[in-house]
This record gives structure tokens, sequence and C-alpha cells, in this order.
């Protein structure tokens, strides 16, 4: 079913919504959930939590983009769970490493300054991200953002691990000289 279909379903508050959504993004949101949490009893229960939520709480305003709003949502559900330690337990997930592989680039903010500084850097690495070939977005955002793995990444492209890992390591440094070229890094 289409996204304007579903987000007409939930507008009316018809239940059929939740299972068109599951249908539509349950594989992907349980992905993105799975990447993080490393656990795929916690990611079923992110995508629970995620589309429960949706039902709940369907925005006032348009959601232009369901797929990325579900995404976000489902992402943001798994770090809380993450962070609680609930899954830490079980091992974690790719994304933590892919975390790791940005702090040389991105710092984390500590106080209020931080706080606004870094959405001044979110802003920034939008625009840098805009600049960036379709295939170098992708690959940056499925890494980054949704926390796939270096092989599957390789796998989907028809390429090997050592070459993606190459190309990934390009666009941090890419990314590190745009930020130190607007002065979030030194």
């Amino acid at each position: 079913m289409e996204q304007n279909a579903i987000i007409e379903l939930f507008r009316r508050r018809d239940e059929r919504a939740i299972a068109e959504c599951f249908t539509s993004y349950g594989k992907l949101l349980h992905r993105v959930a799975y990447n993080v949490l490393g656990s795929h009893e916690d990611a079923e229960e992110c995508v629970s939590d995620a589309l429960h939520k949706l039902w709940e709480s369907f925005p006032a305003g348009s959601i232009m983009n369901l797929r990325a709003y579900l995404v976000t949502s489902t992402r943001n559900f798994a770090l809380l769970k993450l962070r609680a330690g609930s899954a830490a337990k079980r091992g974690g997930g790719e994304y933590a490493l892919a975390l790791s592989e940005l702090e040389g680039c991105i710092p984390a903010p500590h106080g209020v300054e931080e706080m606004v500084e870094a959405r001044a850097m979110a802003k920034a690495i939008d625009r840098w991200l805009a600049a960036l070939s379709a295939d170098e977005r992708v690959l940056f955002i499925r890494r980054y953002r949704m926390g796939d793995s270096v092989s599957a990444l390789a796998e989907e492209m028809g390429s090997s691990p050592t070459r993606v890992s190459k190309k990934l390591y390009n666009l941090r440094e890419k990314l590190r000289k745009h930020l130190r070229k607007e002065k979030f890094l030194g």
C-alpha cells in the first residue's frame, strides 16, 4: 500500500493502518532496530513501540515521508532501549561500531551551549550530505544513520568490505574537512 493511503488510514483511525505499516515497512524497521540493539526480540519490541506511538499520537501536521518518520522513531526507541541497558547485556549491535567510527569527526554535546552548537553542526552536516552524490549519501546514511554493517553494504553494492570501508573512511575525511571549514573542528 502506498504511503498516502496508509497515512489516510491513520487519519481515519482505521486499525488496518498498523498492519499496512508493518507489511510495507516492518522488515526495514526491524533491521534498523536490530542494527542498534543486536537482538531480534528487542528489535521486534522497538518496531511495535514505534507503530504504537504513531497510532496513539498521529502527528497533527502532515508527514511528508512516512518511511523516514518510522525509521527515525524506531531508531529512537532502540537508542532509548540501548541506553537503558536491557539490550547492552546481550552484546549491543552494529550501530555502536558505526558511531565509534564517527567519534573523530563529531564531538558529543555535554551542556546547553554544546547542544545549540550540535544543532548548528547538524545543519552543516545536512548541507554536506546534500552536496554528495546520491550513492555517497545513501552509503553514509545507511551506515551511520541506519547502522547497516559494512559487509551487508558491500554485498548489496557488489563490492568488497575493504572497498566499502575505504569509501566510508574517505567520506568521514570529507566530513571532517567540511566541519573544519565550517569552524566546528579545530
